[in-house]
């Protein structure tokens, strides 16, 4: 999955790719440095069956479990 994070001046992009190669996994956490920001506008995660889901509403300074709906 492509995860993009808004903040009010600039976007932030991680992809989600849980395997790389044969008999592999690889942590599907996230972590963005969000520098002097103090809020997240929102996030927008482009699953791989190809939907799109906005979330708003995050902490920053916290971990979050999305899952797809």
């Amino acid at each position: 999955a492509k995860v993009d994070l808004f903040l009010k001046n600039r976007k932030l992009t991680r992809f989600v790719m849980p395997t790389r190669s044969y008999l592999s996994q690889v942590e599907k956490t996230l972590t963005f440095g969000l520098g002097d920001a103090d809020e997240i506008d929102h996030i927008s995660i482009h699953w791989p069956d190809g939907s799109e889901q906005n979330v708003v509403g995050l902490a920053i300074d916290k971990e979050h479990t999305i899952e797809q709906k």
